[in-house]
């Protein structure tokens, strides 16, 4: 049963990383459809931020038809970025950001 994040309710279905490469990695989240602000996400090497190295905004473009969730939260625009130039084998921290409401934080390896 999916249980919302109750401490960042923009992003209440979590973040997720996945088809990592040596240099790259696909971002994913999922924000209230009615929000129309950019998504913007940074990637660190630390878990708190201090060594950026990759970070950019996603555009407010909604689906005409946005996926519906199983819950009472209401329905939810998916966003998600390949974000490339990262380094080899390391691991990375990252996060995204809606109308000042930060998300969890996520943490993925590159091969």
């Amino acid at each position: 049963m999916h249980r919302p994040d109750q401490a960042h309710p923009s992003f209440a279905h979590g973040v997720a990383s996945g088809d990592p490469t040596e240099s790259s990695i696909v971002l994913w989240t999922a924000v209230p459809a009615e929000a129309r602000s950019d998504v913007e996400f940074t990637v660190a090497l630390d878990p708190v931020f201090a060594i950026v190295v990759a970070s950019g905004t996603i555009g407010p473009e909604i689906d005409a038809d946005p996926l519906a969730r199983h819950d009472a939260t209401g329905p939810v625009r998916t966003v998600s970025i390949r974000v490339e130039g990262l380094a080899e084998g390391s691991v990375h921290h990252y996060r995204f950001c809606i109308d000042g409401e930060m998300s969890r934080v996520g943490r993925f390896a590159t091969l």
